[in-house]
């Protein structure tokens, strides 16, 4: 995962499945919770089918839908690059929180230059 955000055309869905139609409803929003994005998504009034656009959600949002991106394809592994770069203190501790929790049942490696502490499993290079 980098530290930037790659938004895709289409729906906040697709955002998170990247069009992977092995990826159920459920697992989407079973990510988008996880990373603390449900809240925000279901406010919209399209929800999980509103379009997306690049002022919809705030950079720190989108770095989550980033870890949500990686929490519905489940895998064993995650590679981090810089994912807390050019971010304030409050989306940072916001973003860290997400990964704690997508880091359960699996192992995560963080390249940063900025020391990560209270991650459990997750390594930081």
């Amino acid at each position: 995962m980098e530290q930037s955000f790659h938004r895709v055309p289409g729906t906040v869905k697709e955002q998170i499945t990247l069009f992977d139609k092995n990826i159920s409803m459920e697992a989407v929003k079973w990510a988008a919770v996880l990373t603390g994005l449900d809240e925000n998504i279901m406010q919209m009034e399209h929800g999980y089918d509103t379009e997306c656009t690049p002022e919809l959600f705030s950079q720190g949002q989108w770095q989550l839908f980033s870890i949500a991106r990686a929490a519905a394809a489940d895998p064993e592994l995650l590679l981090l690059d810089e994912i807390t770069a050019n971010l304030d203190v409050e989306t940072e501790q916001a973003v860290l929180k997400a990964l704690k929790r997508v880091s359960a049942d699996r192992m995560v490696i963080s390249i940063s230059h900025r020391t990560m502490v209270e991650l459990g499993r997750i390594i930081s290079i």
